[in-house]
């Protein structure tokens, strides 16, 4: 996902948002949608990226923001 494969970049993303094998995080799904749709993502990832938005905190933002500035990415 780290490398611009858009497939690992969904899969990645819907895993942190629905998969019970590890722990949920709108945070980091949010930005691994957000990542495959700057990617040509297309739909999946703009519904994604709509669907975890408004679970965002303030906090949240403000990494996502530092994560996208510096072009980092969140703790796998």
């Amino acid at each position: 996902a780290r490398d611009g494969n858009l497939s690992a970049q969904l899969n990645l993303a819907e895993r942190y948002q629905d998969s019970s094998k590890i722990k949920k995080s709108n945070m980091k799904a949010y930005h691994w949608f957000s990542r495959a749709e700057k990617n040509g993502g297309g739909e999946p990832a703009q519904k994604g990226v709509k669907r975890n938005r408004p679970h965002l905190t303030d906090t949240d933002h403000y990494l996502l923001k530092q994560y996208f500035k510096f072009n980092m990415y969140p703790e796998l």
